[in-house]
């Protein structure tokens, strides 16, 4: 694989980078401070972060988060930085996520509570949203990630070949623990950019 001559200049990425405090935003260094981990490297950046009574943490930082789709009554609602680009917004309007498996590049599904009933969001860059709303749930994604299983969708389309419709069915790759973006290492969960020199 040959990249192009203008990126040739550039130097390969560090496995390990040190974080500065110069690197991080103001909300970034305040996680590190509250949960204790300076000049930890780069990998170690996600720890599970806040339990349900930390919300509190972001009122203070509202302003750099669009909590405009929060329930109203949500001591955290605001319209201040509603549809904003740049701030950070919750995907789960302020309920807490309890689980997470992400296979690549927009290829996630999570799972969080919502009166009292379990709920799930997935998503798959290229499959339908009705395939991904009715035939693909959350244990696939884990399934996919933990036993390396690959999982195919079928679809059906309204194509037109020569000025004619037809009504076919695709059978696709669905979910792949396989990131064509990254080099996938041994355990399955950690990757490498391409032109990484450990690879």
């Amino acid at each position: 694989m040959e990249l192009h001559d203008d990126h040739s200049e550039y130097p390969l990425a560090p496995e390990k980078l040190k974080v500065t405090d110069e690197m991080l935003s103001p909300y970034a260094k305040k996680l590190l401070e509250d949960l204790d981990l300076k000049g930890t490297s780069t990998e170690k950046l996600i720890p599970n972060l806040y339990p349900k009574e930390k919300y509190v943490d972001m009122m203070e930082d509202n302003h750099l988060f669009d909590t405009s789709e929060y329930d109203p009554n949500h001591p955290l609602h605001s319209t201040l930085n509603k549809k904003v680009l740049g701030k950070m917004k919750d995907e789960t309007h302020g309920i807490p996520i309890q689980e997470f498996v992400g296979l690549k590049s927009k290829m996630y599904s999570l799972i969080y509570e919502e009166n009292k009933q379990l709920c799930e969001k997935k998503t798959a860059k290229g499959i339908k949203k009705s395939v991904i709303k009715h035939d693909t749930r959350h244990e696939h994604y884990k399934q996919c990630l933990f036993n390396k299983e690959i999982h195919m969708s079928t679809m059906t389309q309204i194509r037109s070949y020569d000025h004619k419709l037809y009504n076919i069915s695709i059978n696709k790759l669905g979910l792949s623990p396989y990131d064509d973006k990254r080099y996938l290492l041994d355990d399955g969960i950690q990757s490498l950019a391409y032109g990484h020199w450990r690879i």
